[in-house]
């Protein structure tokens, strides 16, 4: 039987009313909470994210709370997330959203992505997650189902953005984005997928090529980014800094100095955390901003 889109979105959505994961973004249609969860969700695992998460919004519970609190207050609770300037452009967000929105989020993508921090896929998970409304939200997991189902082979990938496109649904936005990711994130992994559960198994292009093995490779060459080793690069110093900065309130560059491996340039590490609105320097001393 042909895979049809309604069918396609049929049997997708009648998967996840079963298999979906309980996560908390997923309670709440609210554009600020979702914002929340999308900039958290960048670069980061999932398990990492739910508590930070819940601990954010219990301490900034709406746009307003966090458009009022400090970035000091942010980047004491955004500390173990990584890539901390995701912090700062949130707080930049919410306080342009409350002075230039009376505290509502638009629901176009031109206006949304005029907004700090926030590019074409917030803007459209904002819109599917929090408005229902048919954006095209493409993430890894969900690139790597299409690719894998209905396209198969490498030299389709620039087909891959409309396949998507034309398969969005009109009506259920929200689940069906959802769906997709949990599929991806759950069954057509990138690593030893679950094709034996795969409800399109008779209808996947690619398990009719590739074998197991060969669909990992492929996957791992065009949808896996490698990320760059943390232990020993900036971010784990700049990380580091800002980690003694909290935990002293204020320091000298020559205590931080101290602190760093000998060939360390502790104080471009820290320009470059102030340029990053990260940190202050006053008086030789280094504290977070108020």
């Amino acid at each position: 039987m042909e895979l049809t889109k309604k069918r396609f979105e049929r049997e997708l959505l009648s998967w996840y009313s079963q298999q979906k994961r309980d996560l908390p973004w997923r309670k709440t249609d609210d554009p600020y909470k979702i914002l929340v969860s999308e900039i958290m969700l960048q670069q980061t695992q999932v398990d990492r994210v739910i508590p930070k998460y819940l601990s954010f919004l219990k301490q900034f519970p709406t746009v307003q709370d966090l458009a009022s609190s400090s970035p000091g207050d942010i980047i004491r609770i955004w500390s173990g997330l990584g890539y901390n300037r995701r912090a700062i452009k949130l707080l930049e967000c919410a306080k342009a959203v409350v002075t230039s929105h009376d505290g509502k989020f638009p629901r176009t993508e031109e206006e949304l992505q005029k907004l700090p921090g926030i590019g074409p896929y917030t803007s459209a998970a904002i819109l599917a997650f929090a408005y229902n409304l048919p954006a095209i939200v493409i993430d890894t997991n969900i690139r790597r189902v299409f690719f894998r189902i209905f396209l198969g082979k490498p030299s389709l990938l620039p087909n891959l953005q409309q396949k998507i496109i034309n398969h969005v649904s009109k009506e259920n936005s929200r689940e069906y984005h959802n769906a997709l990711m949990d599929f991806g994130a759950m069954i057509c992994t990138a690593r030893s997928p679950k094709c034996e559960e795969c409800i399109f198994s008779q209808n996947c292009t690619t398990t009719k090529i590739y074998s197991k093995e060969e669909m990992e490779t492929i996957a791992s060459t065009i949808f896996k980014t490698k990320q760059s080793k943390f232990i020993g690069s900036n971010r784990y110093y700049r990380s580091m800094i800002l980690k003694k900065v909290q935990e002293k309130n204020e320091i000298t560059i020559d205590e931080l100095k101290r602190t760093l491996p000998q060939e360390k340039d502790a104080k471009n590490l820290v320009a470059q955390l102030v340029k990053d609105k990260l940190l202050i320097i006053e008086k030789k001393k280094v504290f977070l901003p108020k």
